[in-house]
């Protein structure tokens, strides 16, 4: 068993707000609210412990109380190591069979599943792992306003939290660790007694609020990393076989050529193609079930309508279109004169800029019912940003 001791204890004297910095609000939530939904959606952790400050307990049991895997509140001492022994005496007691145990600063908000993950499988192999990342910066030792030294950084690492221990050895440590010593951390406990401690790879994403100015930061990474998330690519294919005495429409442009598209519409299969990409990335069926070709009130319809009637569709649920990429895979005709036209009307049907469109025409050498002349396929991706609902 697993379990996660969220601390949030501090006083947060350097952030100087009207409440401790755990519950500052950061988009419009607690701070320490992140590292508790991150800790309960996980499933490498069973159960979480939290920390108190004895003068915020019951704003603390309020919050947690909205997330299933808290067990106990547990009011923290005058120190961080006095704050991690008590959780630690606390567990042993009420959690007979925890195995291992995460140990996380409150205040680090951007903690993720990916480094939960990657703590965990390092901790198969090591009693004490602690994430950490490199230092960029030049280091000097300074004294008295002077710089008395240029350290080596080679050796020198960020330490982050949170720490992964074996919770048995961690606690003897604990215990046995001399009370007037000071442990900024808690692989320093592990490391005075002689226990390697092993260095698994942090993020740098993963911040301290410490200072006012930390919950800017914070809110521009998650809402860069929010805006990221919810950027979606679909994938549209289609296929027509020519037809003589057909006209020759691609990317809503009619091309002189000797044959049409073979459809029940007018078989533009550009148009075709990107709009089955817009469906599917915006968690859409494909365009035979919006427009059947079993309808007849889409015999011969102007595809560039449908993509525009499809771009304004999804714009409603949420869906902004991004880019659109398409390869036209053809032996004739030759398509190059007719691209920056059809790369004009697919931007204005959908919505946006003629420089977020981009066709390319490719031959099959000769292979395949393409290159026997026979007809043509195109594959487009689209990007969309797609808004989801928690």
């Amino acid at each position: 068993m697993n379990v996660a001791v969220i601390m949030s204890a501090g006083s947060g004297i350097r952030f100087k707000g009207n409440v401790p910095k755990q519950f500052a609000s950061l988009n419009n939530k607690p701070v320490i609210n992140y590292s508790l939904e991150a800790f309960d959606s996980n499933k490498n952790i069973s159960s979480i412990v939290v920390v108190a400050n004895a003068n915020h307990v019951k704003r603390t049991k309020d919050i947690s109380s909205k997330f299933s895997k808290v067990v106990g509140v547990v009011v923290g001492g005058e120190r961080r190591q006095d704050s991690v022994w008590n959780a630690l005496s606390w567990i042993k007691k009420n959690v007979p069979r925890c195995k291992k145990v995460f140990i996380h600063d409150a205040v680090r908000p951007m903690i993720n599943a990916a480094l939960i993950d990657r703590l965990c499988y390092a901790s198969k192999k090591s009693d004490a792992v602690i994430p950490a990342v490199s230092v960029e910066d030049t280091i000097k030792s300074v004294k008295k306003g002077a710089v008395s030294a240029t350290i080596d950084r080679s050796t020198l690492v960020r330490v982050q939290t949170p720490q992964v221990f074996n919770f048995k050895k961690l606690y003897d440590a604990y215990k046995r660790f001399p009370k007037k010593e000071l442990a900024t951390d808690d692989g320093a406990i592990m490391e005075y007694f002689g226990t390697k401690v092993t260095v698994a790879e942090g993020d740098r994403n993963n911040l301290k609020i410490t200072y006012p100015d930390d919950i800017k930061i914070a809110e521009a990474i998650i809402n860069k990393v929010d805006k990221m998330n919810n950027i979606i690519i679909g994938t549209g294919y289609d296929s027509h076989k020519f037809k003589k005495g057909r006209r020759f429409v691609l990317g809503g442009v009619t091309i002189p050529y000797e044959s049409g598209l073979d459809g029940h519409s007018d078989a533009d299969a550009l148009c075709h193609a990107v709009i089955d990409a817009i469906l599917g990335a915006s968690g859409k069926p494909d365009i035979g079930n919006l427009f059947p070709d079993t309808d007849a009130k889409w015999k011969n319809a102007d595809s560039m309508l449908l993509l525009k009637q499809v771009a304004k569709g999804v714009k409603k649920d949420g869906v902004d279109i991004t880019y659109i990429d398409s390869v036209v895979i053809t032996e004739k005709p030759r398509l190059s004169p007719y691209v920056t036209e059809m790369r004009k009307k697919i931007a204005q049907s959908v919505g946006i800029t003629v420089d977020r469109v981009n066709i390319k025409s490719k031959t099959n050498e000769g292979m395949g019912f393409i290159g026997n002349g026979e007809g043509l396929a195109v594959i487009s991706n689209v990007t969309v940003e797609r808004k989801f609902n928690d």
